[in-house]
């Protein structure tokens, strides 16, 4: 009998072994999911309050749309920056296209814009560029006799279609491509502004514009962030849970199997006065 209680305890010993080097696995497992959720989480609140505050936005713009929370002025719908999503990868592109026109303001109509105009004057706030939805004109281009390689920037953006002559305005005769490369082969077919997909410009008439871009500078960049990072998030608490989950299990087996132990140590010294070490 002491000899069969001392297999059964050697035999819950190696599995012992095993199961708590599955429960350290585990636990490190969950506390690096912990700290990657902290991180992203604390990323994405940073990048939020930003947002929220509309830091990159000009004084006026920040005064005209402070109002309009507060109700001293109507008709205010947003910036262009707040309106626009643009696809994955294009963020340079657009931001590089709509230049400080990004800011530009978009009213209901004439007098939102001339009543916002006005009160800028009275609080001496600055000055802003309003579009009002029903004076703003279309500018399109055909394309239907793009080169290869090109597209029309304002083909690479979503948005309400309430906005569609505001978004054809300000980038409906600008193309975009890949590189600076095919820039200049398409500007030598098209009088067009052009953009590359990293910021990089040929001006109507022939002149470059470039250099290096900031990725959080941008609006759309910080925006496309933030989507990013909530996905993330999502992901990593959905993580954490699996290796809390985890941890539990194996820490339920440990348990389980020192209590085995605990017990076969038991039945030994009934067995034999002695106890099997």
């Amino acid at each position: 009998q002491l000899g069969k209680l001392e297999n059964v305890q050697k035999g819950l010993k190696l599995k012992l072994q095993g199961r708590q080097a599955q429960l350290e696995a585990a636990d490190a497992a969950e506390q690096k999911a912990s700290r990657d959720l902290e991180a992203a989480r604390q990323r994405l609140g940073l990048l939020q309050d930003l947002e929220r505050n509309m830091e990159g936005y000009q004084y006026s713009v920040k005064t005209v749309m402070k109002a309009a929370q507060n109700r001293r002025l109507r008709g205010i719908v947003g910036p262009v920056g707040t309106l626009l999503r643009v696809q994955k990868g294009c963020e340079a592109a657009i931001e590089t296209a709509l230049g400080a026109a990004a800011q530009n303001l978009v009213v209901d109509g004439e007098a939102s814009a001339k009543a916002a105009i006005a009160f800028l004057k009275q609080e001496k706030a600055g000055r802003a560029t309003f579009l009002p939805l029903d004076t703003v004109q279309p500018s399109h281009l055909d394309a239907s006799r793009l080169p290869q390689g090109a597209r029309v920037a304002s083909s690479l953006v979503e948005y309400d279609p309430r906005y569609e002559n505001v978004v054809s305005n300000l980038l409906g005769r600008i193309l975009v491509v890949e590189d600076l490369d095919d820039a200049s082969r398409v500007a030598r077919q098209m009088g067009y502004r052009i953009v590359t997909l990293d910021g990089q410009v040929i001006n109507t008439g022939g002149g470059f514009t470039g250099g290096s871009l900031s990725r959080s500078a941008g609006l759309f960049s910080r925006r496309q962030e933030i989507e990013e990072l909530k996905k993330k998030t999502a992901a990593l608490e959905k993580k954490l849970d699996e290796a809390q989950q985890a941890t539990d299990r194996w820490k339920d087996e440990v348990d389980g199997l020192n209590a085995q132990l605990t017990a076969s140590a038991s039945e030994a010294v009934v067995a034999g006065g002695v106890k099997i070490r």
